[in-house]
């Protein structure tokens, strides 16, 4: 009984030893990201590529003045053809961004083993917003004619510009177990903390008014900087790195979309068609700066200060 008791007044001492030395430090926190003054700065690239086809908006009865599709250059088009035609879309946007980011992340602080360990991050890089980027499309079809206007299309890569695409979301959402961190103390209530958290990654997209069904990849994102005691808080607080390159190939079929594609032979038109696409392959770069700012509370539960405390005392009382 005696070497029992031994062995767990031992191994309270380890663990207890930094809620001791760091009461307001040991324990389990919920931090939530200042959006005012946290951030991404930095090159956001985006690409895709789609295949399926094209076809006029003509309707007999709703549209009976639209465009109407047929491919290849020779051969009869019946004044009630409209036939759909092979095409490949693709477009590539870039440009230096800057936004507000929000969120939250919880941390279980061990100072007595110089660890720490993140679960439930939830990061939203645009905080609810949205960012433009200039796009330009890039359509391959086969070759094909219109009527309404009349029009050969040859079957050579055409760019329309689109003004501009929309990331309207762009966030991150831990997946997998906690993710170990080391927490160095810098003394004076000041230590660093670093760790490493696979994510999901999640794009949102959207062009012409139309919005892309959701990407999702897997990633991994930094956690860390400075933590400082403020009062019966915590706040962390970094600037950092945040760099990764995605490739997802989802296979996802898009809503239809009209797309007023202008003439080449003879130019100076418009052929308003409707695109039936499936989303073959998505590739996202970031190379940015995230600014960090996070202010936590303490989460009561197995680990915090209080219980840690109350464990010391009982064990100093059967000692006695």
């Amino acid at each position: 009984m005696r070497q029992s008791f031994v062995c767990a007044a031992g191994a309270m001492a380890v663990v207890c030893g930094g809620a001791v030395a760091n009461p307001a430090v040991n324990g389990q926190w919920r931090f939530t990201v200042d959006s005012m003054s946290s951030g991404l700065s930095g090159l956001i690239e985006t690409s895709a590529e789609t295949a399926g086809t094209l076809i006029g908006d003509w309707d007999p009865v709703n549209n009976p003045g639209g465009t109407r599709t047929k491919p290849g250059i020779f051969g009869s088009f019946g004044d009630d053809e409209n036939v759909a035609v092979p095409v490949s879309l693709g477009f590539g946007v870039g440009d230096d961004v800057t936004s507000r980011t929000g969120g939250t992340f919880d941390i279980r602080f061990r100072p007595a083993l110089g660890t720490g360990a993140v679960t439930n991050l939830a990061i939203d890089y645009l905080s609810g917003g949205s960012l433009a980027l200039p796009a330009t499309l890039r359509l391959d079809p086969e070759t094909f004619r219109t009527r309404n206007p009349d029009s050969l299309f040859p079957g050579v890569e055409i760019e329309v510009p689109i003004g501009e695409l929309t990331v309207s979301r762009l966030a991150a959402t831990q997946t997998g177990p906690a993710a170990p961190g080391v927490l160095t103390d810098l003394g004076g209530g000041v230590f660093s903390f670093v760790s490493l958290v696979p994510v999901d990654l999640e794009l949102g997209l959207s062009f012409l008014g139309n919005d892309m069904p959701p990407t999702v990849m897997p990633a991994f994102v930094p956690i860390g900087g400075e933590v400082m005691v403020s009062g019966s808080d915590l706040v962390i607080s970094s600037v950092q790195p945040l760099m990764f390159a995605q490739v997802d190939e989802p296979g996802t079929a898009l809503p239809q979309f009209a797309l007023p594609l202008p003439t080449v032979l003879p130019p100076g038109g418009t052929a308003n068609v409707l695109m039936d696409l499936v989303l073959d392959r998505v590739e996202m770069a970031v190379d940015a700066e995230l600014r960090l700012n996070a202010t936590a509370t303490p989460i009561p539960g197995l680990g915090g200060p209080g219980v840690l405390a109350a464990g010391a005392l009982l064990g100093a009382r059967r000692r006695r």
